[in-house]
C-alpha cells in the first residue's frame, strides 16, 4: 500500500497533467470530460474518436407513403396545366372543367353586359312572348344574382336541366302572373349581350325589366322547345 507522501505526490502530478491539458486544448476539455473522461485527465486529443457517430438527420416528408406523395405531385402538375389549357367539356370532363376555369371566369366582363331572358310560346297567339321569371324564381329576383340568371348561365346547354325547367314552368304557369295569359306550348332561353359604354360616358342605372323586347342583333337563342312539341301541346 502506497505511503501518504507518495499519494500526495501522485495527486500533484495528476493535477499538473490536467492543468497542462486544459492550457493546451481548452475547447476540448468539456467534451472529453463528459464523453471520454480518461482522455480528459491526460489532456490528449487522441482520446476523442476520429469519426464520432453523427446523430440521425430528420427530414420532413409529406403525408402517406412515397408512392402517394409522387402521385399527388403529378396530380398537382396536371391541375396547373389544366388551368392554362382547359379540358374539353365532354361528358364527365365537364364537371372537372368547372374547377379549372378560375383563370378565365369572366374574360369579357369589361366589355359586355349579359342577361338571360325567358320566353313562352303562346298557344293562342302562336308566337313567342316574354315571361317574367320572377314569378318562378323569387330569390334575389331583381338583380343578376337571381336563381334564373345563374341557372341559365350554367345550364342553358344542359338538356336534362332545361327539360326540368320546361316542366316546372308549364306546371306552374296557370297559377302564376308571368306576363302571358292562356296556355303555353314551350319555353325559350335567350342570351342578351350588350356592349358596356366607354369609360366616361353616361351609364344608365341597371333595372331589370324582363318583359322588354330584346333587339335581334343583341340576342342569341340558347334553348327552346321544338316546333313539333309546341304543336302537340297547343293542339291544332
Amino acid at each position: 500500500m502506497a505511503a501518504p507522501a507518495e499519494r500526495q505526490q501522485a495527486a500533484r502530478e495528476l493535477r499538473e497533467i490536467v492543468e497542462r491539458g486544459q492550457a493546451r486544448a481548452p475547447h476540448r476539455t468539456i467534451l472529453t470530460a463528459v464523453s471520454h473522461p480518461a482522455s480528459a485527465l491526460t489532456g490528449h486529443a487522441s482520446g476523442i474518436p476520429s469519426n464520432p457517430a453523427k446523430p440521425a438527420v430528420i427530414v420532413a416528408t409529406g403525408p402517406g407513403p412515397r408512392w402517394l406523395r409522387i402521385a399527388l405531385g403529378w396530380l398537382a402538375a396536371i391541375y396547373l396545366v389544366a388551368l392554362v389549357k382547359h379540358p374539353p367539356q365532354w361528358g364527365r370532363l365537364h364537371a372537372v372543367g368547372i374547377f379549372t376555369e378560375c383563370t378565365c371566369l369572366f374574360p369579357s366582363a369589361d366589355k359586355y353586359s349579359i342577361d338571360f331572358r325567358l320566353d313562352g310560346w303562346s298557344c293562342s297567339d302562336k308566337k313567342w312572348e316574354p315571361i317574367d321569371p320572377r314569378a318562378y324564381f323569387p330569390i334575389q329576383a331583381d338583380d343578376k344574382e337571381s336563381r334564373f340568371q345563374r341557372f341559365s348561365y350554367f345550364y342553358a346547354h344542359n338538356q336534362p336541366s332545361m327539360l326540368a325547367l320546361e316542366r316546372w314552368i308549364e306546371t306552374l304557369h296557370g297559377d302564376r302572373d308571368d306576363g302571358i295569359t292562356g296556355s303555353i306550348g314551350g319555353i325559350r332561353i335567350t342570351k342578351w349581350t350588350r356592349t358596356i359604354p366607354e369609360i366616361g360616358s353616361t351609364v344608365e342605372r341597371y333595372q331589370y325589366r324582363p318583359l322588354d323586347k330584346v333587339p335581334k342583333d343583341q340576342r342569341k337563342d340558347l334553348w327552346w322547345t321544338q316546333g313539333a312539341e309546341r304543336k302537340a301541346r297547343c293542339g291544332p
